[in-house]
């Protein structure tokens, strides 16, 4: 595959020897919800579009900014959780049992500058 979305899994076993669960063209999780709702592209029609060969224009949207987090501790969600209450910042967050993972947070935002604030505040690069 030379361009487009992908998703890939690996595991590393006890040996420290790397097994490919799986590797397909396609996006993975909640990914392309994500990505059209921070960039205002319907990532499904640009996917479809590139893989079928024809023009894809993708709409510059540079005052969207996505933070997307997993959390394997539902202490540390509680943390963002009320910080971002505090802050009356609007986020969505879902709870489940997912390979490991018990909780995503999704915050969209227009402002760099708040995104910024929380990447600080939560020590995050």
């Amino acid at each position: 595959m030379k361009y487009g979305a992908y998703h890939c899994e690996l595991k590393i076993n006890n040996n420290d020897e790397i097994k490919i669960i799986e590797f397909s063209n396609r996006m993975g999780s909640s990914f392309e919800s994500s990505i059209t709702r921070a960039t205002g592209n319907n990532f499904a029609d640009l996917y479809v579009r590139s893989m079928l060969d024809k023009r894809v224009e993708v709409k510059e949207n540079k005052n969207k900014f996505l933070l997307e987090k997993y959390f394997k501790n539902i202490d540390e969600l509680n943390t963002w959780e009320e910080y971002l209450r505090k802050k009356n910042i609007a986020y969505s967050s879902k709870k489940q049992i997912n390979r490991g993972q018990i909780a995503v947070i999704k915050i969209w935002h227009n402002d760099e500058s708040i995104v910024e604030m929380i990447t600080k505040k939560f020590g995050i690069e």
